[in-house]
C-alpha cells in the first residue's frame, strides 16, 4: 500500500511525486490498492499523467480520477497524506515551492545523465553513498555513466518503514544466487521463485532476473 510520500524523477528535470509502493512478490503488486493522483494545471502534464495512470494499472493498482492543482498546493496536500503521487514536478525549480519538512515524508527517486556527470557528482548531490547509487542501478562504482542513461535514486523515508521495489538485475560473471540474494538482502528461495528457477540451476551473465527488495534493507 501507499504509505510515506517520494519523488521520483522520470525526465531530465521531471518528477512524479508519489507514494512508495510496496511491492509483493507477484505480477500485481498494487492489486486491491487504490491510489489518487494529482495533475499540474498546464496542458503537457495531462500526458505525462496518463503514462504513470497506465503503468500503475498494469501493475494492478486502481487509479482514481486526478485532481488538476497548481503546484504548491499540490506538495502541501501530498505531504498532508490526502494524495499519492503527481508526475509534474521540476527539479531543483520547485524545490522552494516545498513546504517546511516536506522531506521527513518525502524522496526523490530518480536520475537522468547530463554531461559532465560521474557517480561521485551525482551521489554528493543527492546525499546518497557512490556505492549504494551503483547498486540501486546494477552497476559498478567505476563503470562509465552514458549521458541520458536513467538512474534510480531512492533518498528520503529513512524512518525504517518497509519500502520494497522491483529491481532487475543482470547477472555477471562470477554471480550466484547465494551472492546474488545476499547484495540485496534477499532469501535463495524467494530470488528462486521470482523467477520460476530450479535452486541448483546455474545462471549465466547477461541474464536476467527480477527482484523485489526492500531499499531500506539495501541501503543500510
Amino acid at each position: 500500500m501507499f504509505s510515506r510520500k517520494s519523488i521520483v524523477l522520470s525526465l531530465i528535470s521531471l518528477a512524479m511525486v508519489c507514494a512508495v509502493p510496496v511491492l509483493a512478490a507477484n505480477k500485481l503488486p498494487g492489486k486491491g490498492t487504490k491510489v489518487q493522483p494529482a495533475r499540474a494545471t498546464w496542458n503537457t502534464g495531462f500526458f505525462q499523467e496518463a503514462l504513470v495512470r497506465k503503468g500503475l494499472e498494469e501493475l494492478g493498482y486502481k487509479v482514481k480520477k486526478p485532481k488538476d492543482l497548481a503546484n504548491p498546493i499540490f506538495y502541501k496536500t501530498l505531504a498532508l497524506g490526502d494524495l499519492d503521487y503527481w508526475t509534474n514536478g521540476w527539479f531543483p525549480m520547485h524545490e522552494s515551492q516545498l513546504p517546511k519538512k516536506f522531506y521527513e515524508k518525502a524522496g526523490k527517486h530518480g536520475y537522468v545523465v547530463k554531461s559532465g556527470d560521474s557517480f561521485w557528482k551525482i551521489a554528493k548531490a543527492h546525499k546518497v553513498k557512490i556505492s549504494e547509487l551503483a547498486r540501486w542501478n546494477n552497476m559498478a562504482p567505476k563503470d562509465s555513466l552514458r549521458v541520458g542513461k536513467k538512474l534510480a535514486i531512492w533518498t528520503g523515508n529513512k524512518s525504517g518503514s518497509s519500502v520494497t521495489r522491483k529491481v532487475n538485475y543482470t547477472v555477471r560473471s562470477g554471480d550466484s544466487l547465494a551472492r546474488i540474494a545476499s547484495k540485496f538482502k534477499v532469501k535463495v528461495a524467494d530470488l528462486v521463485r521470482w523467477n520460476s528457477l530450479e535452486k541448483s540451476q546455474y545462471i549465466q551473465p547477461g541474464q536476467q532476473l527480477k527482484l523485489y527488495v526492500d531499499m531500506n534493507k539495501v541501503r543500510a
